[in-house]
């Protein structure tokens, strides 16, 4: 997990700092970002290409294939492709 990697980079009272200042219920993404092990690239830039769902409707309970496809134009930091319905 991001924490044990962060402990085995930072020791652990390094590791125990950070838990102090930003809490126990940090982003693992920031927190990655914080402790330098995840690059930060501002000015990143994608572009959503298409969407699809297989089948198009359905009853409650239909599983349904979601598919995105998207261009990365410029590098972006680490980040999370995120869906909700």
């Amino acid at each position: 997990t991001v924490c044990s990697l962060a402990c085995d980079v930072l020791g652990i009272k390094g590791f125990m700092a950070l838990l102090d200042k930003f809490g126990k219920d940090i982003d693992p993404i920031y927190f990655c970002e914080v402790v330098k092990m995840c690059p930060v690239h501002d000015g990143g830039a994608a572009r959503v290409d298409s969407v699809s769902v297989n089948p198009p409707s359905g009853p409650q309970g239909t599983t349904f294939d979601i598919e995105v496809l998207f261009t990365v134009m410029n590098q972006t930091s680490t980040g999370i492709v995120d869906v909700a319905i």
